[in-house]
């Protein structure tokens, strides 16, 4: 776990347990992870697109047309 986290600008890995991953991908930990929950940005959290339709989608598309980057934007953003 510890090779698959990030390093912070100090070349440290500085972080708690819980961790989580989307197979090797780190994710974040539990706080981020809550946040995005609260944020209705779980699929993008994971780093995976959210269904067609949902609400997530919708909110991922706002975001789009008002050109702003949303949190845990996922990979084709």
């Amino acid at each position: 776990m510890l090779e698959k986290l990030p390093e912070d600008s100090e070349g440290k890995k500085n972080f708690l347990p819980p961790q989580v991953f989307n197979g090797d991908e780190h994710c974040g930990d539990y706080e981020s992870f809550f946040d995005a929950r609260e944020a209705d940005l779980i699929f993008s959290f994971f780093k995976l697109n959210p269904p067609e339709g949902s609400s997530e989608a919708k909110l991922l598309a706002q975001f789009k047309a008002q050109g702003i980057t949303p949190p845990y934007a996922p990979k084709n953003w």
